[in-house]
């Protein structure tokens, strides 16, 4: 802080009571301190005010100010008058409330200022008007103020002196804190400063730190933020303390809100090839854990019907918290599609699906069977490969009598109806061929058997019952 202190340091002898700069020295007696220095950082106001205020006025760099030497009693007495300031203060003018003329002039580039004349009677008060410099070191006790009443010979007849202590800036007690919230919680900030005539302001800032904003209304000790918001994770806040010194703000703290938990990084597509690796790895976070959570993985055949994987359905080389790694790839393992799943007590999330290719021709599990029916019914015939690669297309053929296999027009699904049969369609063979990028695979025949249908035939036999009597 700044302000004005002063102390006496001698005096000699004088016919009056007089004040200078907060320094008492009675005639022919030994000086007193004054409880309080007098001074004013604007226009002089009334003696009175000045000397009931007991101000012991703030000083910051820059500032300009005054300083009252006042007497109590009017002797007829005259002297002269010199004022010395500290380093990094100027004089920059005098006033005084005097009935004759008092004139100064100022020396050592404004640190000195002298009375002209020593015939004016003593002024009821003067008025030192001092700015203190920029570059004064803040919270320096600037030494070396001095006030001496000189009689006529130049003899001294009182001397003072007085200190200026610079304002410092304020000094941060407790910086804020980072704080974990869930969405939708309150959160709290608190700081604390001290120094002289402190003011507080928070700020926001959403770009992580490089820009900041002040918070309306926020100037407490403790900020207090109702309710949070997704959007507010990761903004950080501070606090900058003021006075007539300047500023100092805290350190940001950082605001995380906690959600429901996120893909950074989903799985990615792999193609292996067969015998060989295949991993897919996943990023989750929920804003609050330092670390990825970990995550469960589900597998699904078509991407539609999703079903949880069960470690060892494949042979795994590790799986880690966010990771799945395959250490040999076989041919039903193309076409599966894998996820990750995590969830925390704010909700559950799934990645985006990932496609694993296999560089192998399809694998069929579950070949058409032999179907026998009659004459004029539908024969359907079905077949399936371990996974369904985007690639993959089918194809049904059919072979009659040992001939050829003869592929089926429009009959590219995985299944097959023949429509209404005939009994020259019997013992016809059908089978599908899956085909990818990397090969064909037939699926084993099914013999089709085909029966007449028999006409029903009614008979009628009499039944024939003997009565004792009529009803």
């Amino acid at each position: 802080m700044r302000w004005l202190r002063a102390r006496y340091l001698t005096a000699v002898s004088a016919v009056s009571t007089i004040a200078l700069i907060g320094v008492v020295v009675p005639a022919q007696a030994a000086p007193t301190a004054a409880e309080s220095v007098r001074s004013e950082a604007a226009s002089p106001r009334a003696l009175e005010q000045i000397i009931a205020s007991g101000d012991d006025s703030v000083r910051a760099p820059g500032e300009a100010f005054h300083v009252l030497a006042y007497r109590v009693a009017l002797p007829a007495i005259t002297g002269r008058f010199e004022f010395t300031v500290p380093a990094h203060v100027e004089i920059v003018a005098m006033q005084h409330q005097s009935q004759g003329q008092l004139a100064f002039t100022l020396h050592d580039d404004g640190r000195t200022a002298r009375s002209v004349s020593a015939s004016v009677p003593m002024p009821t008060g003067i008025f030192m008007q001092m700015r203190l410099s920029e570059d004064a070191p803040r919270g320096a006790v600037l030494e070396g103020g001095a006030m001496r009443l000189l009689a006529p010979n130049g003899e001294p007849l009182a001397a003072g002196t007085f200190t200026v202590t610079v304002l410092d800036l304020p000094l941060v007690k407790q910086h804020p804190v980072d704080v974990i919230v869930d969405v939708g919680s309150g959160a709290e900030f608190t700081t604390s400063a001290s120094g002289d005539g402190v003011r507080t302001q928070w700020q926001v800032s959403a770009d992580g730190g490089a820009t900041w904003s002040d918070i309306v209304g926020a100037t407490a000790a403790t900020l207090r933020l109702e309710a949070t918001t997704a959007e507010m994770n990761g903004w950080r806040y501070r606090a900058v303390h003021t006075n007539a010194a300047g500023s100092v703000h805290t350190n940001g703290a950082v605001l995380t809100v906690r959600g429901a938990p996120y893909f950074i990084t989903h799985p990615s597509d792999v193609v292996a090839s067969l015998g060989g690796f295949a991993s897919f790895y996943v990023w989750v976070v929920d804003n609050a854990t330092p670390s990825t959570l970990p995550v469960t993985w589900e597998v699904s055949r078509d991407g539609v019907v999703w079903e949880a994987y069960e470690s060892g359905t494949f042979e795994e080389w590790v799986q880690s918290p966010n990771s799945l790694f395959f250490s040999n790839v076989t041919a039903e393992m193309d076409g599966l599609r894998f996820r990750a799943v995590a969830e925390n007590h704010l909700g559950r999330t799934v990645s985006d699906p990932a496609l694993l290719t296999v560089l192998a021709a399809p694998v069929i599990d579950s070949h058409p069977a032999d179907v026998r029916t009659l004459v004029g019914h539908d024969a359907v015939f079905r077949a399936s490969t371990a996974a369904v690669s985007p690639d993959r297309t089918q194809q049904w053929q059919q072979r009659i009598a040992g001939g050829e296999w003869v592929d089926i027009p429009g009959a590219t699904q995985p299944e097959y109806s023949t429509g209404p049969t005939t009994l020259a369609m019997d013992q016809t063979e059908y089978r599908i061929v899956f085909t990818n990028g990397h090969g064909s695979t037939a699926s084993e025949p099914a013999t089709l058997t085909v029966r007449p249908s028999l006409p029903a035939s009614v008979s009628v036999a009499p039944i024939v019952r003997l009565v004792d009597r009529l009803p």
